[in-house]
């Protein structure tokens, strides 16, 4: 069975590095390593994510999926449509794991490593 990550991310500020300390936890406790499947689904500005994306360029398992129709505030569902597309196109049983940017907005005045920002996935 395939364990797939999808990670709802918008360019608020600071988002590159609130998201980069995510993936670095991810690392840390192995789980980056057992997702077969990455995808980024981001909103509103796509030439936001370009230095973003070539941390990715040679990871198979990373693609981005850019919602050019995504309005906001509900730019959430658009990223829930997007799993629920591709769950109906794969036949195969799959774990998935949906992060998103929860904690962003209190990230500026917060510790990075504060808990209660970091743990709101």
């Amino acid at each position: 069975m395939n364990i797939k990550l999808y990670y709802h991310v918008c360019p608020h500020p600071d988002w590159e590095n609130f998201i980069n300390i995510k993936i670095q936890k991810m690392k840390d406790c192995d789980l980056w390593d057992r997702f077969d499947k990455i995808v980024f689904c981001t909103h509103w500005d796509e030439n936001s994510f370009t230095n973003f994306k070539q941390q990715f360029e040679n990871d198979p398992r990373v693609k981005f999926v850019h919602h050019y129709d995504s309005v906001k505030p509900f730019d959430e569902q658009y990223t829930n449509r997007t799993i629920k597309l591709e769950t109906d196109a794969d036949p195969e049983p799959s774990y998935i794991f949906r992060f998103h940017m929860k904690g962003i907005k209190a990230w500026p005045n917060k510790d990075p490593y504060d808990h209660e920002v970091l743990d709101l996935h």
